[in-house]
């Protein structure tokens, strides 16, 4: 009896333990984590007083912080603001810390009035930085009252009003430490999967440029291994900066030139490439296609510090010119009988057509014709499986497969003519010997 007893005892026990192990309580077993959807206190202008939490800020305006100013506004405005929000914190908070998806612009954040971090440099030594994923951890002392008042100073360059984004762009969260930095290694993940691509070309061209120097130094005197092996060492750096973009803070400025740079270095390269490799004069479509790349990375680089709309159409005009040279050489050498030339014609025609159409899309007229708009979706969205991948980026990697192809036929046919050079040769060499023989009796 006593041992029946005891087992329906331990038996009610288990059953206990059980109830209590699936027992969810939704208020202490949340993710301490909000987003900070606003509206937000905004003003324009730049006053050192407006980081203390008891500024009276009812007459500010209220602003949304998952979009830039120039939608709710202030269009054509560039410069510094403010962003207040205040925050009711529950007792015993922990350590929090606060998240800001995207920036592109240079900040300055404070908490109860005390600055917590920054990002870039902002007036009297204003220095524009862009980042992404951005921590800023609030000091335990600031949050034991229960009240928090965060101040977030903006600086967006003044002479970029009209061409980008300008203040908060995603809504910031703010929430417990630990809670923040899982949210943020998660995103991180996000921009990872979604920048996949650039990391795939990257480790492609590498290996591509290594393969065709390691030709080049086989065969040096052939130098259009040289050239695409710096062609494609030209593109790993610029998916680099693409890279660079993506997961650490950048200055716009640098960045913006050498991306440039890296364009239009890659752009003579393949000219000079695809001279050297089909044996063609630097003529007309040579020195057009240089100079229209050269004098539109002049206007490029003249637009980043002067930006206007004509700064980054001339850039594309000019690249589209260089594209139908760099045509115009390749059709040139195939009607000159170069089976090379045949070969390439494909993908550059691609390219061509490519370019082209997507100018004519430009055109305000054609801009909003459905064809147009069917174009530029195919061109800016291209596929998500398995990964994001983009049309003109399928484009390059044909273009890069065929020349490798290319190349590794001329390496081919050119170990081959060796051979048979060589065993001629050894076969007149054994004549010679036959004929005239080196040994006399």
């Amino acid at each position: 009896m006593r041992l029946r007893e005891l087992t329906l005892s331990l038996g009610l026990l288990v059953l206990s333990c059980s109830a209590f192990g699936q027992r969810v309580d939704l208020k202490d077993d949340r993710v301490a984590m909000t987003e900070l959807a606003g509206p937000w206190r905004f003003h324009t202008g730049d006053d050192p007083g407006w980081a203390n939490p008891d500024f009276d800020d009812s007459g500010w305006s209220l602003l949304r912080t998952d979009k830039d100013w120039s939608q709710q506004g202030y269009a054509g405005y560039g410069g510094a603001a403010w962003y207040r929000i205040e925050i009711e914190l529950p007792p015993n908070a922990g350590t929090q810390a606060l998240y800001i998806p995207l920036l592109w612009a240079s900040c300055q954040v404070f908490a109860n009035g005390q600055l917590i971090g920054q990002n870039g440099g902002l007036p009297p030594d204003p220095k524009w930085v862009m980042t992404r994923r951005r921590e800023f951890a609030i000091p335990a002392s600031l949050i034991a009252s229960g009240r928090l008042l965060l101040a977030i100073r903006v600086w967006s360059p003044p002479l970029y009003a009209d061409a980008i984004p300008s203040g908060l762009l995603v809504n910031p969260r703010i929430g417990d430490a630990q809670a923040i930095a899982r949210w943020r290694e998660l995103e991180g993940r996000e921009v990872y999967w979604a920048n996949s691509a650039s990391v795939i070309e990257l480790f492609a061209n590498s290996i591509g440029a290594l393969a065709s120097l390691g030709m080049f130094l086989l065969r040096r005197k052939e130098r259009e291994y040289l050239w695409f092996g710096l062609f494609l060492m030209d593109w790993s750096a610029y998916h680099v900066l693409l890279l660079t973009w993506a997961f650490q803070p950048v200055a716009v400025y640098t960045y913006l030139l050498l991306r440039s740079l890296a364009i239009v270095l890659g752009y003579l390269l393949s000219l000079e490439f695809f001279a050297t490799l089909l044996r063609q004069p630097r003529s007309w479509p040579y020195v057009v296609g240089a100079a229209s790349v050269i004098l539109a990375a002049c206007g490029y680089v003249f637009n980043v510090f002067q930006p206007t709309q004509t700064g980054e159409s001339a850039l594309s005009y000019g690249l589209a010119i260089s594209n139908v040279c760099l045509a115009a050489l390749i059709f040139r050498a195939w009607r000159q009988g170069s089976r090379d030339a045949a070969i390439l014609l494909f993908p550059e025609a691609w390219v061509v057509a490519e370019t082209l159409v997507q100018r004519i899309t430009a055109i305000p007229h054609f801009a909003h014709q459905p064809w147009a708009r069917a174009f530029v979706h195919y061109i800016n969205y291209g596929f998500n499986s398995p990964f994001p991948y983009y049309i003109p980026s399928l484009r390059g990697d044909v273009t890069n497969l065929v020349v490798l192809f290319v190349l590794i036929l001329r390496y081919a046919r050119s170990r081959r003519d060796e051979e048979r050079l060589q065993s001629e040769l050894e076969a007149a060499r054994t004549v010679q010997n036959v004929l005239i023989p080196t040994n006399f009796l």
